[in-house]
């Protein structure tokens, strides 16, 4: 399945698995509660909630590319729902 655009952008830097995590974990804000975003840090630690999420790695790649940026993400995809919660037809 596609990504939405807007985490499809993050997935070119850290990798489809990783941006799909990312999205999932991103808050909710209080007024738009369809509005989840993001802020990204021109300098990533160990002890940042992206790094927590992603990896120290994953989340040093998006820092150099998006620091100090506010993402948008996608609230819901429909690949990140695990195996037991989707429904196969046989």
């Amino acid at each position: 399945m596609p990504l939405p655009e807007s985490v499809e952008e993050i997935a070119e830097v850290i990798g489809r698995g990783h941006a799909v995590r990312l999205a999932e974990g991103t808050r909710v804000s209080e007024k738009r509660r369809w509005r989840r975003s993001l802020y990204v840090p021109s300098e990533m630690t160990e002890e940042h909630r992206i790094a927590a999420m992603i990896g120290l790695e994953a989340s040093t790649r998006l820092s150099f590319s998006h620091g100090n940026a506010l993402l948008s993400c996608a609230p819901a995809l429909p690949c990140a729902k695990p195996m037991s919660q989707t429904m196969r037809c046989v």
